[in-house]
């Protein structure tokens, strides 16, 4: 066992066979750890064999812990065993208590060790909550950070003293405080953001309307940075007081991603909401014959991953789309730090695919590094590729040394890969990886899709597939486009009238 926490009154433990365990800390003076829940996969039990877990992170407010399996990905658990869920709240009441004040008072169960947390909604009971307040221990608390004018949504959580278990929220109470406004727009946010892909650089944005509470009418500044985490600033503010719900952004900055975050101003206060949502878009020009190439690497353009769960790939997968699939591995790799890996489940049918368009009056060829560890004549890897955005699928056949191996056996998930199907189905090829090309030269000028399959049956599997280096020459690549930056300055308004033109 290993990464033990403790919260409460138990302690979450990790193993790399049997899952996750929770043990009750009830009886430390005899020294007896008493085990009241687990989760693993293979078996449906807790039996010391096959994989289990990495690591369990149980601190959430919550009560939700995530689960890092060694195979299977990412669970999001929660236990329903530990504790007792306490009854909602009764008897909340919302009470003005002169400017931009409002004091509430509630009755909880009154068990020791309870805490309450305080939800408020902009608009009454019908917005959007968010916390205002947790922790507390008595059940009271005065809002002092509310707005004049506006009503207000309430509503109470309780938990209990293991922190674990959350009642219901109470019944919703509406009130006013009075005051100035200071209540900011509410806003979702930016919606899109998308390339134009012409001459000349242009990422347009777009947005849904924002409700205003102090009268209005609603503006908006546009911000953008570099990374996805960039906060906004008066220094990144690239537009202001934008009265519509759209935004050309000619100033991005060609071939390199911009990210964006949208603000709405309610112009009779000048109060901005305070939203982080960010969207990346990369400016680019008209497309050109390159060749299209992805390590797995930081910064590579990331590939689809896909279960039978979806239309694009048939079989009768056992595996939920959330927790299979390809997945970025630094365990193995031909270069850089990360390569494709398929992942070692049974009774898995999954594809890495990326969409392409090939040019026209071009040889178009597909290589790629790969080494293996497959289930011999049971499980297998291959190559396909699809005309019509996955709705059938053609398996794509290497030049020599081509397949190494083929199907000789019934049981596997994906139907492509019935008995006699040449594939990669070998154990023990991980010494040296090895290239593989395929002449795609008969599908020049199509929209394509190309798909490395993974399948397996019910039954033993090696460590599974690995994949590095892919690359597709003449193949439809953004182009560079000019930006015009120099003519973004600190003063834009969403419209033309800081600007002024003389005729010679």
């Amino acid at each position: 066992d290993h990464n033990l926490y403790v919260r409460a009154n138990f302690v979450f433990e990790s193993n790399y066979t049997s899952g996750l365990r929770i043990l009750a800390l009830t009886d430390l003076a005899q020294a007896q750890l008493t085990e009241v829940g687990f989760f693993d996969l293979f078996p449906l039990n807790n039996e010391d064999v096959f994989d289990g877990t990495w690591n369990n992170y149980p601190f959430f407010e919550s009560g939700n812990i995530p689960v890092s399996h060694i195979s299977q990905g990412l669970f999001i658990l929660r236990p329903t065993n530990l504790c007792t869920m306490p009854a909602a709240p009764a008897g909340l009441q919302a009470s003005p208590n002169g400017d931009h004040r409002i004091d509430l008072d509630w009755s909880g169960s009154g068990a020791p060790g309870a805490t309450f947390k305080v939800q408020r909604a902009l608009g009454g009971c019908g917005g959007t909550f968010e916390t205002i307040a947790t922790g507390l221990t008595s059940p009271s608390f005065d809002d002092l950070t509310a707005s004049g004018v506006v009503t207000y949504g309430y509503r109470i959580q309780e938990r209990d003293a293991t922190g674990i278990c959350g009642s219901p929220v109470s019944t919703c109470v509406e009130a006013s405080a009075t005051g100035t406004c200071t209540a900011p727009p509410a806003f979702a946010g930016i919606a899109s953001a998308t390339n134009q892909g012409a001459a000349a650089c242009a990422i347009d944005l777009a947005w849904p309307a924002s409700t205003v509470y102090c009268g209005g009418p609603a503006a908006y500044s546009v911000y953008r940075g570099n990374t996805d985490s960039f906060v906004p600033s008066a220094a990144n503010r690239i537009a202001e007081g934008v009265s519509g719900l759209a935004f050309s952004d000619a100033g991005a900055p060609s071939l390199t991603p911009s990210f964006y975050v949208v603000r709405a101003v309610d112009s009779a206060s000048g109060n901005e909401d305070a939203n982080i949502v960010h969207l990346g878009a990369t400016a680019t020009g008209p497309a050109l014959d390159g060749t299209f190439a992805t390590g797995a690497e930081p910064g590579d353009q990331p590939l689809d991953t896909l279960t039978s769960g979806d239309a694009n790939v048939g079989g009768p997968d056992a595996l939920a789309p959330e927790h299979a699939g390809w997945h970025l591995s630094p365990v193995r790799k031909r270069t850089g730090t990360h390569s494709f890996y398929s992942i070692d489940a049974n009774n898995a049918c999954i594809t890495l695919e990326m969409p392409l368009a090939l040019s026209a009056a071009q040889s178009s060829q597909l290589s790629f590094w790969t080494i293996w560890d497959i289930e011999a004549g049971w499980d297998g890897g291959i190559v396909e590729i699809s005309t019509n955005g996955g709705g059938t699928w053609t398996r794509l056949t290497p030049a020599p040394p081509g397949y190494p191996n083929q199907i000789s056996n019934s049981g596997n998930a994906c139907p492509a890969l019935a008995n006699g199907t040449p594939a990669f189905s070998s154990m023990g090829q991980m010494g040296t990886w090895q290239q593989r090309t395929i002449d795609l030269s008969a599908y020049a000028g199509q929209s394509v899709r190309l798909a490395w399959r993974y399948g397996t049956d019910g039954g033993t599997t090696g460590e599974g597939w690995y994949v590095d280096d892919i690359a597709v020459t003449h193949t439809q690549i953004p182009g560079a486009c000019t930006s015009n930056l120099i003519f973004l300055d600190g003063f834009v308004t969403g419209t033309t009238g800081a600007w002024s033109a003389a005729v010679p």
